[in-house]
């Protein structure tokens, strides 16, 4: 019998990617101001963030603290 992970014993991960851990909006290629790009950072799926429709769209992130993802380091670079 095949068995899932159990999720009791599931470590708490950060989100570092909210705006409540100190990530911040470094650029868009589009803004709308009825949906801007932080809402992509509040956490919730009640908020979105519209583009125009054209490909491709970017957003570029600065992160509070450094990181270390499998040995990668990433600096805050605003």
């Amino acid at each position: 019998m095949l068995r899932g992970p159990d999720w009791s014993k599931a470590e708490i991960m950060t989100d570092y990617g909210l705006a409540t851990s100190g990530t911040e909006i470094a650029f868009s290629s589009c803004v709308d101001e009825r949906h801007p790009p932080e809402n992509i950072l509040d956490g919730t799926d009640r908020t979105f963030w519209v583009t125009t429709g054209l490909f491709p769209q970017q957003v570029c992130f600065c992160l509070e603290n450094l990181m270390n993802e499998a040995g990668r380091n990433a600096n805050r670079w605003c």
